[in-house]
């Protein structure tokens, strides 16, 4: 594995008083159960719990989601709330949660949801985009890696939070991924240890032509999953790094991903760079033969710059009648405060990654960028 770049620099943690339950995020989600029937499987149920925003005006990219060993998807609702409220549906894939879990079926399961969920279902009709990612923690890390390997160029990203290895061999499987594949792993995982897991199915995935390793030094292997699951008992000594430290990192690192390989935000690419570059207790290993997946013609940022900023921020101007408006990484509104028509006073902002948006008098959105707040 190629060395890490460590930058001692100061942080740019962001603000989760959501994780602590100060701020009510679920309201911006709308939670949808489903069912997929794979006939090629004997008309197999692959349930679905599915995680819309609230108010999208229209097709969102969405994320298809595998979950850990013996871990119901409402284990995730802090990581599907936060990318509900960055302006992408989360597919969670309810199956093999017991104690005899079946891998292949699992990987199978989501590869089907990749391939149907925005076909299939009426509920979701006109809802998705066909821009899609697979994900997953743990065992669902290891799945989404068989599932990447039958889709294809069908899934546009791939993202594995503390993947293990499963049998059939995800590490095997990795030869045939093609999506561009970020890795999160925790130094201090005792459950999946980095050397045995997440390093080789890493390694592994080398045919893809944009790879991101990112490692939180001293996080662990359930601090991707909300606070007391069973995940828990598996580490219940650990005392490394704090599960809204781990999750906030998490969440930063994820997000401009998708933004590069979801909407075509080549600049994330930079700002993932810079982020980590701000924060002591994250290291990154980027490897891409790409600057970008070339989805926009022309830009779509209304941030003029600088990029990362401290107390102002210019911002182009704005057509009559549409709106502009900032969220952190939460989706919770920030404050905003013009200096003139262009320039906007940032200074009460929380430090680490904002969303500028603006959107049209109809409502949808025109513009989306991501501004490093230090």
């Amino acid at each position: 594995m190629a060395s890490f770049q460590t930058v001692q620099v100061h942080t740019w943690l962001l603000v989760v008083l959501a994780l602590s339950g100060a701020v009510d995020a679920s309201s911006q989600v709308n939670q949808i159960d489903a069912t997929l029937f794979d006939s090629s499987r004997g008309d197999r149920q692959i349930t679905l719990d599915i995680r819309l925003p609230s108010e999208a005006a229209e097709a969102v990219p969405w994320v298809v989601f595998g979950h850990g060993f013996f871990m119901p998807t409402t284990d995730y609702d802090d990581l599907a709330t936060a990318l509900v409220s960055s302006g992408y549906a989360v597919v969670l894939v309810d199956t093999e949660t017991s104690f005899a879990p079946s891998h292949e079926d699992f990987g199978l399961d989501l590869a089907y949801a990749v391939e149907h969920a925005a076909t299939d279902l009426d509920v979701l009709e006109g809802v998705l985009s066909d821009r899609v990612a697979l994900m997953g923690h743990s065992m669902g890390g290891g799945a989404a890696w068989l599932a990447a390997s039958q889709v294809g160029d069908a899934v546009d990203a791939l993202v594995g939070l503390a993947p293990a290895e499963t049998s059939p061999s995800a590490i095997a499987a990795g030869g045939d991924i093609v999506a561009p594949t970020m890795v999160i792993s925790g130094s201090s995982d005792v459950v999946t240890p980095p050397i045995d897991h997440h390093e080789p199915l890493y390694d592994a995935t080398s045919n893809a032509n944009c790879r991101a390793w990112v490692n939180l030094v001293d996080g662990g292997h359930c601090g991707f999953a909300d606070d007391g699951t069973l995940c828990d008992l598996g580490e219940i000594t650990f005392a490394g790094m704090s599960r809204p430290e781990q999750q906030a990192h998490t969440l930063a690192c994820v997000t401009l991903w998708l933004e590069i390989h979801l909407q075509g935000e080549d600049a994330s690419l930079s700002l993932l760079e810079a982020y980590v570059e701000g924060e002591a207790d994250v290291e990154l290993d980027l490897a891409c033969t790409t600057q970008g997946t070339g989805l926009l013609s022309g830009s779509r940022s209304v941030l003029v710059g600088p990029n990362p900023a401290a107390d102002v921020v210019h911002i182009r101007a704005l057509p009559n009648a549409h709106r502009f408006r900032a969220f952190d990484m939460w989706g919770r509104a920030l404050p905003l405060v013009w200096t003139n028509q262009e320039t906007l006073d940032i200074s009460s902002w929380p430090r680490g990654s904002a969303i500028l948006s603006v959107q049209s008098p109809s409502g949808q959105t025109v513009s989306r960028s991501t501004l490093i707040v230090n």
